[in-house]
């Protein structure tokens, strides 16, 4: 990507990358920033634009995982509040505790995994060192 000036190509491309990021279509993202759609494929095509745009959305999907990690505690606190409140129906409590079971069941096999993972990258580093 190159240039600076006002309707530059690097200008063009940063615009593209902020509607490839909101429009629901390459087409639709295409008219948003003004370029025919071949040139938004040749400009997918180009490895700095490919890099950028794909720093862009890990970014997007960072920040979208850090508020939900924000949540998990307001989360919690309300499935608690389900669980202690007699008023509310029976299967209301069974969808919070079956909710309560999954995400701790998955927590669970998450933690498992990761930890065998590391034994095994871990044994495979160890094997490198041998050879």
């Amino acid at each position: 990507m190159q240039g600076r000036g006002h309707g530059s190509k690097r200008h063009k491309q940063d615009d593209a990358i902020a509607a490839l990021l909101q429009a629901p279509s390459m087409q639709e993202a295409a008219s948003i920033v003004g370029v025919n759609i071949n040139t938004l494929y040749k400009w997918m095509a180009e490895p700095a634009f490919a890099v950028a745009y794909q720093a862009a959305r890990k970014a997007v999907v960072d920040a979208a995982i850090a508020k939900m990690q924000r949540l998990c505690s307001k989360a919690v606190q309300r499935l608690e509040e389900i669980l202690d409140d007699t008023d509310v129906a029976p299967s209301v409590h069974v969808n919070a505790c079956r909710l309560v079971f999954d995400v701790t069941l998955k927590s669970i096999e998450l933690q498992e995994v990761t930890e065998r993972l590391e034994r095994i990258e871990s044994h495979l580093s160890l094997s490198k060192d041998t050879l």
